[in-house]
């Protein structure tokens, strides 16, 4: 027996400013994704929505409210969706209790055919999703479950700047517990007095404990002091070191004294985001002296700068400044950026060598960006003050095309750019003038090796089949390909110096020094191509060279896997 409800006088009053177009479609979407019938019964009576029973009509005036503007769709839950399917949305913190802490209850509907259940940007969203018929069965378990999730157990703690890394590190590690769950993140607020006043806790985040009896949330509480007695020596003292402090300048303290409320601002960003020490001294309400304090003057001197760029609201581009997490960005852009990316590759492959969690970011053309921790920036820094000095002495030249046939050649010869030397691509094109190749190089010697390449390649432009654009036949360079893409050496020098060589399940290759700490930080090949992959998953790889020959063979008859490397390549 269908169900029927008249639409309310509110809703009716917004139906009634629609054009007929809209209101058609809006009948259309009702009918044909919600399986719900939107009818007019007759002169003097509302509009109704019928159904199949009461709860999905209920529903379906929700939807009905939200379409006329009355509410959000994206707050309702449940709520209809597409197909005549059911939606029912867990945001955080409840999505990343609910398929932890309540498995039996899901298990109930798991069996459900027209069940579908799946979890967005793990902990932040969790969705159950079901056909209409199913309604009743899967509300009745979800209503369970939102109400026992009011009845959780829960206990507050406090983590400071030093022990906050640590607080997130311990949520993951315990994410599927089925016993209590941690979610992280949100102001720590204290309550005093008889009225239960609050204020906020400076600097300070809090750490949830949640389960569903008191002896499991015991339980988890000394979970976390175990972590934290265990941790705190290898993380606390490196971040709550306070040597070396440095005050701020008068001019600057200056500003920040007539800001209100920007030296806790100021303190957030020295101590969350920096990753440093702060301290201030007041006397009575005006700021005597503020200072900060780390381990290396230089990452002092950008953060001194750092908050100079903040306090005078400065929109300037910085070429090296802090950034969150502690982290040094170095920053290269337009032209200067393209000759970081091709003249000096190998400095930038240096920089990647000092330490996995320091990254190169190339994705964009003009855009090179370089990140390293506090501890290694000492490394870093000298490698990019080398790339300075030398950045000063590159040299560029534009020689103009002399037919309209030169331009389809650009592009065969762009490909024969000598890396850390010389590089050349099309030149933007100026009104009444012939096309142009721009060429860019470390210095005038290897610009006009560029330049010499050129013009030996247009007399002959199929060179590059069998000769480099030098003369050197391609049978006596280096197989391309055939070399560690982290370290940069040839396969012919690590098998030399005794490295050994490992592959990936996708299929690239690399030395084995180079790549398991990469590996074992980011579980995934170092060549972005394939996520959660471990250092069990590595196959070491057997290899020997003939007498006379330079290119690596597979070796016979030996323990472990054993590749024709050169197919890997083709």
């Amino acid at each position: 027996m269908p169900y029927k409800q008249e639409v309310p006088d509110i809703v009716l009053n917004k139906l009634t400013k629609l054009s007929r177009h809209k209101f058609a479609s809006l009948v259309e979407t009702f009918k044909h994704e919600y399986l719900l019938e939107l009818k007019y019964p007759g002169k003097g009576r509302n509009i109704e929505l019928v159904g199949t029973n009461k709860d999905i009509v209920g529903l379906g005036m929700d939807e009905l409210r939200a379409s006329v503007g009355l509410s959000s769709r994206f707050q309702l839950s449940p709520r209809l969706e597409a197909g005549g399917r059911v939606l029912w949305t867990f945001r955080r913190p409840e999505a990343a209790l609910v398929p932890a802490l309540f498995r039996e209850e899901l298990k109930e509907i798991r069996d459900v055919k027209s069940i579908f259940i799946r979890e967005k940007h793990v902990g932040e969203v969790y969705e159950v999703e079901c056909n209409q018929r199913d309604f009743a069965k899967v509300n009745a378990v979800v209503e369970d479950i939102q109400t026992k999730i009011q009845q959780l157990q829960s206990v507050e703690i406090q983590t400071e700047v030093a022990t906050q890394r640590l607080a997130e590190e311990f949520r993951r590690k315990y994410r599927r517990h089925p016993l209590f769950q941690i979610t992280t993140g949100g102001q720590m607020v204290k309550r005093f007095g008889e009225n239960d006043q609050s204020i906020l806790v400076k600097g300070a985040e809090k750490m949830v404990i949640h389960a569903r009896q008191e002896r499991y949330l015991d339980m988890g509480h000394h979970r976390w002091e175990e972590f934290v007695s265990t941790h705190t020596g290898r993380v606390g003292r490196r971040l709550r070191r306070k040597a070396d402090p440095r005050a701020l300048p008068a001019d600057l303290v200056l500003k920040i004294r007539h800001k209100p409320g920007c030296e806790t601002v100021i303190q957030t960003l020295v101590e969350r985001d920096f990753i440093l020490g702060f301290h201030m001294k007041k006397v009575g309400k005006r700021i005597k002296y503020i200072r900060i304090s780390g381990n290396d003057d230089s990452i002092l001197s950008l953060a001194v700068d750092g908050i100079r760029y903040f306090v005078n609201g400065s929109k300037e581009e910085r070429k090296q400044f802090l950034w969150k997490f502690g982290k040094v960005v170095t920053v290269y852009h337009g032209r200067e950026a393209e000759n970081v990316k091709h003249l000096f590759r190998s400095k930038l492959h240096e920089i990647k060598n000092v330490n996995p969690s320091v990254t190169v970011g190339e994705e964009w053309k003009d855009l090179l960006d370089i990140k390293c921790p506090h501890q290694f920036f000492d490394k870093v820094n000298k490698i990019i003050k080398v790339i300075e000095i030398d950045l000063a002495s590159c040299v560029s030249d534009r020689l103009v095309l002399q037919s309209p046939s030169e331009e389809d050649l650009i592009r065969k010869f762009v490909r024969w750019s000598v890396v850390d030397r010389w590089y050349c691509h099309k030149g933007k094109e100026t009104d009444g003038q012939m096309a142009a190749i721009d060429f860019h190089g470390r210095n005038s010697e290897f610009l006009l090796e560029g330049k010499t390449a050129w013009t030996t390649f247009k007399m002959n432009p199929d060179t590059g089949r069998s000769d480099g654009p030098d003369g050197t036949p391609r049978s006596d360079r280096p197989p391309e390909g055939l070399h560690c893409p982290l370290c940069r050496k040839t396969f012919i020098q690590l098998l030399s110096s005794g490295e050994r060589l490992v592959a990936a399940p996708c299929g690239h290759v690399f030395c084995r020094k180079c790549v398991e700490p990469r590996i074992e930080l980011n579980r995934k090949c170092p060549q972005g191509c394939r996520p959660l992959v471990a250092p069990r998953d590595l196959l070491e790889l057997r290899l020997t060279m003939d007498a006379g020959d330079k290119t690596p063979r597979r070796k016979q008859n030996v323990e472990g896997s054993t590749y024709n490397v050169n197919k890997l390549f083709q």
